[in-house]
């Protein structure tokens, strides 16, 4: 019988953990890039494939961090634990290439969180959602001590559970925080603490005990800098941060602002990147572990409006045609604005003596110069690059068609990763075929192909 992939492929992660055998076959439909982006990363660490390792951190680089459910508090850390134990068993393997590759994710993973972030925990909760009334809790602040508290918007899971979640508690162990956490860690798929078991079983030491940096995929000079950042709102480590992100992508046009000030962190989300499910389009944590999160469209399942947001000054307006919010931005004056967007990639301004800002260190240099561009003959289309149809080819693998166009589809993703001996044009005018509607939610992405084929 099937699984459900997200506990079915956590279940046999554990059963490789263990060294019990993988039941491959009740988890056969969850290889592939459909529904959410947790299992895929999970069924790989499963099964303990390079290849697909491989594929899933190359997808990184070219379709964007997280693709659907950036900042998700629910799945976000299964993708964390997965990642950590592909790291552990290539690692192990020898196979150093998906290794470097896995720990390169890794690092910028924390390097995003570590720019949300504000030491200790989570002392009180506020969710504001539309269409509900607020709800509370006391953040988790009697389990958790230690550590650190992020607020990170994006995917939103289910407007009941708005406690600690686990980003916090998984950075501050990376991080090599101190911290305890007052509840009993299980391998209960059923749970939502699993994905710290699977990195207790992973890293052979129990929450909170010290770890090698380079377990997690850091250098010690990671850890120094991304705890001196969320301490002491250090620019240099800002930097240093920046620099983990270089080279990243976000998806579509999703675009993260953060607000960093001495009394806390505040940040934005513009656009959403799904509509499957509401997004916390802003959140906000203070130094005193206060929390607030806010989305501002009432709760719904495979349909949601995206949520957009605005700077007015002092605050920010998160919005969609359903509801808005302004939310303040914690501690008035900013020490630093990070931003990160599919055009510029990741940077930070900070103010001077003056009040102006002042760009972020340029990147350094890379370590093998770049060859040299070939000229291109001004009376043909210039072919794109590998990268290019390698990314094209990705895009056009996420349609998600009729059973009758999935062949045809199949075989131009073949083609464009082998390079196509046929005209783009041609390749272009078959995608158009396949019609999607207007009113579908891959259209965009649908056009942005053909488009893109067409141009050249």
């Amino acid at each position: 019988m099937a699984a459900e992939c997200r506990s079915g492929c956590a279940e046999q992660l554990f059963n490789r953990l263990h060294g019990r055998p993988v039941e491959a076959a009740r988890i056969a439909h969850c290889e592939g890039d459909r529904g959410s982006k947790n299992w895929p990363w999970t069924w790989a660490a499963a099964m303990g494939s390079a290849a697909r390792l491989t594929e899933l951190a190359r997808k990184f680089g070219s379709e964007g961090f997280y693709a659907s459910e950036f900042g998700s508090e629910l799945y976000w850390p299964d993708v964390i634990a997965a990642q950590v134990a592909g790291l552990r068993q290539m690692a192990g393997s020898g196979d150093r290439p998906t290794a470097e590759l896995l720990a390169s994710i890794l690092r910028a993973t924390f390097a995003y969180l570590a720019v949300t972030a504000v030491p200790g925990p989570r002392v009180r909760t506020l969710l504001r959602m539309a269409g509900a009334e607020d709800a509370t809790s006391d953040g988790d602040a009697r389990r958790y001590s230690g550590g650190v508290s992020v607020a990170t918007p994006g995917h939103r899971f289910h407007p009941s559970v708005i406690a600690q979640g686990l980003l916090g508690p998984i950075l501050a162990w990376a991080l090599g925080y101190p911290v305890k956490l007052g509840l009993k860690i299980t391998e209960d798929t059923g749970s939502n603490f699993w994905p710290l078991a699977v990195l207790q079983l992973a890293l052979g030491a129990p929450y909170g005990a010290p770890t090698p940096a380079a377990a997690w995929g850091l250098a010690d000079a990671d850890r120094v800098a991304l705890s001196r950042l969320i301490e002491a709102n250090d620019l240099d480590a800002l930097a240093h941060a920046v620099g983990l992100l270089r080279g990243f992508p976000l998806v579509g046009e999703l675009a993260i602002e953060v607000w960093g000030s001495a009394r806390g962190r505040t940040s934005r989300l513009d656009l959403a990147v799904s509509g499957l499910k509401p997004q916390i389009a802003a959140a906000s944590i203070d130094r005193d572990g206060q929390y607030t999160a806010y989305v501002p469209a009432a709760w719904s399942r495979l349909h949601a409006l995206r949520a957009q947001s605005e700077d007015l000054g002092d605050r920010y307006r998160v919005f969609t045609p359903q509801a808005s919010f302004e939310v303040p931005k914690v501690g008035g004056a900013p020490l630093f604005l990070f931003r990160w967007d599919t055009q510029s990639g990741a940077r930070w301004t900070a103010p001077d003596a003056t009040g102006d800002t002042r760009p972020a260190p340029p990147p350094p240099e890379p370590s093998e110069p770049s060859p040299p561009p070939v000229p291109s003959d001004p009376a043909r289309p210039q072919q794109p690059s590998r990268a290019e149809l390698n990314a094209i080819a990705d895009d056009v693998a996420r349609l998600v068609l009729a059973r009758s166009q999935t062949a045809l589809r199949d075989r131009i993703v073949s083609e464009l990763r082998a390079g196509p001996t046929r005209p783009l044009r041609e390749i272009a005018e078959a995608v158009a075929g396949f019609a999607i509607g207007e009113g579908q939610a891959q259209a965009p992405l649908w056009r942005s192909v053909v488009e893109r084929l067409r141009r050249r």
